[in-house]
């Protein structure tokens, strides 16, 4: 009986593994944040009726694949809302290296939402990041448009040896009015 636990057991543990390696992007794993985000881009605007700029520091700091799977379903998730709820038909996608921090920002120019009521995409957001020790925040400008942004702390950006998040400035956008939410 106990042999028959433990295989059961060890069988549970095995698919845990396999639904936990499904989770993670194809993308991901075939090449570095950077080229990922680009192919989900590409992927967006593949129809043309669609302009998404990305910007990303130049060396882009290495990150923990937590904080880089974390990244890219924000990516994914802003990309979906802008489209599916904002109509967007531009969007800046940026990433920043800052002291102690690395930032992903997303900003589009739908019709913005006064009142974002988080759903499974947003909550799923929220708690991936958090559990890197980041914060989502949002805001939707009066004059239209939603941005997105998702902070995640210097230790999760892994440079040779030690954190390296202030690895060079990023894109500086202009400045937001609007009501901001934090998550």
């Amino acid at each position: 009986m106990l042999n028959a636990i433990q295989e059961r057991a060890r069988d549970g543990l095995v698919a845990v593994r396999r639904a936990v390696d499904a989770l993670r992007p194809r993308e991901l794993e075939q090449s570095p944040l950077e080229a990922a985000l680009r192919r989900l881009i590409d992927e967006y605007s593949r129809n043309g009726a669609l302009r998404i700029d990305l910007a990303v520091p130049n060396p882009l700091p290495r990150l923990s694949p937590v904080a880089e799977l974390g990244l890219f379903r924000a990516a994914q998730e802003a990309l979906t809302n802008a489209v599916r709820h904002g109509r967007a038909d531009r969007i800046a996608v940026v990433l920043e290296a800052a002291p102690g921090r690395l930032v992903l920002k997303v900003t589009d120019n739908g019709r913005g939402c006064p009142a974002v009521v988080p759903g499974n995409g947003l909550t799923g957001m929220r708690e991936r990041v958090a559990g890197v020790g980041g914060r989502v925040s949002w805001e939707s400008p009066a004059q239209g448009g939603f941005v997105l942004e998702v902070r995640i702390p210097a230790d999760e950006a892994v440079g040779p040896g030690e954190a390296d998040a202030d690895a060079g400035a990023g894109f500086a956008g202009g400045a937001v009015v609007g009501r901001s939410v934090e998550a």
